[in-house]
C-alpha cells in the first residue's frame, strides 16, 4: 500500500522523533527539520533518510534540501524518496553498497541476524563493521533487538531497481548464507540425552534448543529453497536436521516439499 505524505504537523512531530532516535549525534534545529520534512514531501521514509543523511555527516542540510527541491515536483512522494535514497547511496563506499545489495536480496524476511549477514556479505569483520555502521547511520538498514537488521520494503524496491552490475555477488552471498545457517543449526539442534542417532534420523529426539530456531525460520526457509534449486546435497543436510522441527511447528507443506525433493534426489 502506497501512502501519500503526512499532514504537516504530524510530519514535524515524526521527523523530530527520527532525529532524536538517530544513532548519530548531529543536532538539527526544528527549523532545519521542518525544511527537510517539506522537501521530502512529508513522506515518512524519505524524511528518515534525509535526516540520517545530514546527521551522519554524509551531506549538508542545504545540499539535501536543494537536491530534493530540484528533483521533486508537486507532492510526488515517490520522487522525493528516490532522490534522497540516491543521495544516500552515492555517499557509500563500495563495501557498504555491497552490504545493502546483499541484505536487500533476502526479501520476505522480517530481519537478519548479524552473524548471518556478515557471512553472507563475505566481508572481513573490520570491513563488515565499518560497512554496517555506515548503512545503519543512513537508515538503509534498520537495527532491531538481538542484533538483527531489517531493510524497509520501499528501500528494498529502490535497491533492486539500481542499474548496477551485481555479477556473482548475490549468488555467492546466498551460498555463504546457506552454509552459515547449516553450521548454526548443527550447533543449535542437540539430540536429547546426548545420544547419537543411527543412520536414519527419524527416531532421534530433538531437544528444546529447537525453540531458538523460531526467530530465524523465515531466513532458514529461504536457505532450504535456495538449496532445493541449487544444491540438493546441502538440502539433504538441512532436512536431516530440520525434519522434526518442521513437524513440531506444523510446517507440513515445507516438510513434504523439502523431504520429497531429497527423496527424489536419492532415488
Amino acid at each position: 500500500v502506497w501512502l501519500d505524505g503526512l499532514e504537516r504537523d504530524d510530519a514535524l512531530e515524526l521527523v523530530r522523533r527520527f532525529a532524536d532516535a538517530s544513532v548519530t549525534s548531529g543536532a538539527l534545529s526544528d527549523e532545519k527539520l521542518a525544511e527537510l520534512a517539506a522537501a521530502a514531501q512529508y513522506n515518512p521514509q524519505a524524511m528518515k533518510l534525509a535526516v540520517s543523511l545530514v546527521q551522519s555527516g554524509s551531506a549538508e542540510h542545504d545540499d539535501v534540501v536543494r537536491t530534493l527541491d530540484s528533483t521533486t515536483t508537486g507532492s510526488d512522494t515517490g520522487a522525493a524518496l528516490a532522490s534522497v535514497f540516491e543521495q544516500s547511496w552515492n555517499s557509500l563506499s563500495q563495501g557498504a553498497r555491497d552490504l545493502v545489495l546483499v541484505a536487500s536480496s533476502f526479501d520476505g524476511v522480517p530481519s537478519i541476524r548479524r552473524p548471518a549477514l556478515q557471512h553472507a556479505s563475505g566481508l572481513s569483520e573490520p570491513a563488515f563493521d565499518e560497512a554496517l555502521s555506515a548503512v545503519v547511520e543512513r537508515c538503509l538498514l534498520e537495527a532491531s533487538a538481538g542484533e538483527r537488521y531489517a531493510v524497509h520494503s520501499r528501500t528494498r524496491e529502490l535497491v533492486r531497481a539500481l542499474p548496477v552490475d551485481r555479477g556473482d555477488l548475490i549468488s555467492e552471498a546466498q551460498e555463504r548464507c546457506a552454509r552459515y545457517y547449516l553450521d548454526y543449526l548443527r550447533s543449535t539442534i542437540v539430540r536429547s540425552g546426548g545420544r547419537e542417532p543411527g543412520p536414519q534420523y527419524w527416531n532421534a529426539l530433538v531437544s528444546p534448543a529447537m525453540t531458538k530456531i523460531d526467530d530465524d525460520w523465515p531466513m532458514i526457509r529461504k536457505q532450504l529453497e535456495w538449496a532445493r534449486k541449487n544444491d540438493l546435497e546441502l538440502l539433504y543436510d538441512f532436512v536431516m536436521l530440520l525434519i522434526h522441527y518442521m513437524d513440531s511447528r506444523f510446517y507440513n507443506l515445507d516438510r513434504l516439499t523439502y523431504a520429497g525433493a531429497v527423496a527424489d534426489h536419492l532415488s
